[in-house]
């Protein structure tokens, strides 16, 4: 599938919009296949070049677990950030699909990487999942991640 869309993708007349589309879905073929470096260079194309295009958002989680995965948090968080910036002002606010997915990504970095450690953000970024996302397949995680803070890090109670 990935050559399909590397050759869709060398036709001069594609318009911006078809080019996002082919970049994120070119994107998602190479992280299904465990190939994270391409995925993040197609993803990373869709979140600067595209960022009118409906898939925008998808690309900024991808990139955030792709860099989380690899344990590059501090990389990772301007992502799940970019994310919850678009659609916390809005009407569906918190509960926008996928919100889930940035909160608890923002968490992993404030609780994994060394240089922006803040267990207190972690815990409300947690919190605010189970609060905002009760349905989210992250909630399970998301109460052991709370446990293990509270039991490790008592000056967060």
């Amino acid at each position: 599938a990935a050559s399909l869309y590397e050759e869709y993708l060398k036709k001069a007349e594609l318009k911006e919009a078809q080019r996002a589309e082919a970049h994120a879905a070119l994107g998602e073929v190479y992280q299904s296949n465990l190939q994270p470096v391409q995925a993040v260079e197609q993803f990373m194309r869709v979140a600067i070049r595209y960022k009118d295009s409906p898939r925008y958002p998808d690309a900024l989680l991808s990139l955030g677990a792709l860099l989380s995965a690899e344990r590059r948090w501090a990389a990772a968080f301007p992502y799940f950030e970019a994310f919850y910036q678009l659609y916390k002002d809005k009407p569906s606010g918190l509960t926008t699909p996928r919100m889930d997915e940035a909160l608890f990504g923002m968490a992993q970095v404030y609780e994994n990487d060394p240089a922006l450690r803040d267990m207190n953000k972690a815990m409300e970024l947690y919190k605010l999942l189970l609060d905002k996302a009760p349905f989210s397949p992250l909630v399970a995680e998301a109460k052991k991640r709370i446990r293990y803070v509270e039991r490790n890090f008592l000056d967060v109670r």
